[in-house]
């Protein structure tokens, strides 16, 4: 084997960051201030799976203050998926679709904040 290969078996490797994670000093995103005119996102997933979903109202979500908008998969421009190679995972379920799994998206609500988008996100009503 070349020797780039095998010269860091059974050595430490430094971790360029390691130093500012231990002392506190590490920036994360959390860290990082929003850009003006953020959004704040809060998801609507599933409540049961394997059932079939009947209806997605999102009526009370879009009039709750502080929310801006409330996507679906009426939003989705061209085919509704986000699976790489079998295309069997749509990026939102909507009415006539059923949910595969606990917790599989439904909807996002985006707020000015993330109480909003939160407070939203309970009130969009799915029926199965």
């Amino acid at each position: 084997m070349p020797d780039t290969v095998t010269r860091v078996v059974g050595r430490p490797t430094p971790h360029e960051s390691a130093r500012l994670h231990v002392t506190g000093q590490a920036r994360y995103t959390d860290d990082l201030p929003l850009p003006p005119g953020s959004l704040h996102g809060w998801p609507v997933t599933s409540a049961h799976a394997h059932a079939l979903i009947r209806v997605v109202d999102v009526s009370e979500a879009s009039a709750t203050p502080g929310v801006v908008t409330v996507l679906t998969r009426e939003d989705v421009p061209g085919e509704n998926n986000s699976g790489p190679l079998r295309h069997d995972e749509p990026l939102f379920l909507g009415a006539g679709d059923v949910a595969t799994y606990h917790g599989q998206p439904v909807a996002w609500v985006l707020g000015t904040s993330v109480d909003a988008a939160r407070q939203g996100a309970s009130r969009v009503v799915v029926t199965y």
